[in-house]
């Protein structure tokens, strides 16, 4: 009568916290650091999404009816390469590895001295058929509305 089943029990979180961050910049990569002393591999989770941002969460039980988490969101910068970010942890620390891009051959044949880079190429060679079909749909979207603006006024 008196005993307490495990349904009776009410989850509560007792911690939510911001986890000690920081960035090691180097020439071809950045590295973000995420110090979570007490936490193990299979408690945290590291997701991209299609806006190129980070997500990075995780929980821990502190006891029977606690927990601690947190939960990050960071945007992707330009010049890292996404699809080869890759993490890994270990002694407490979550290590997440951004590659950054490199120029290809072609970019840097534009005749441009000293090796720079023409912008718009790059601008050109960023946009993949994923992109280019949400550019369009935005476009014919902010087109039908401009035309119903001017149909009704």
């Amino acid at each position: 009568m008196g005993t307490k089943t495990g349904s009776n029990l009410k989850q509560s979180y007792s911690e939510d916290f911001e986890p000690f961050c920081n960035w090691v910049n180097e020439e071809a990569r950045d590295v973000l650091q995420v110090h979570l002393p007490d936490f193990k591999k299979q408690q945290l989770r590291v997701q991209i999404n299609v806006l190129r941002s980070l997500k990075i969460s995780g929980e821990r039980h502190l006891d029977e009816r606690r927990r601690s988490r947190f939960r990050k969101e960071i945007r992707i910068s330009q010049d890292c390469n996404a699809d080869e970010i890759r993490a890994k942890f270990g002694r407490g620390i979550l290590s997440i590895i951004m590659p950054k891009k490199t120029p290809s051959r072609s970019t840097q044949r534009n005749g441009k001295p000293g090796g720079e880079i023409d912008q718009s190429l790059v601008w050109r060679l960023r946009i993949n058929r994923k992109t280019a079909v949400k550019v369009a749909a935005a476009l014919v979207v902010i087109v039908a509305f401009g035309s119903y603006l001017a149909y009704r006024y």
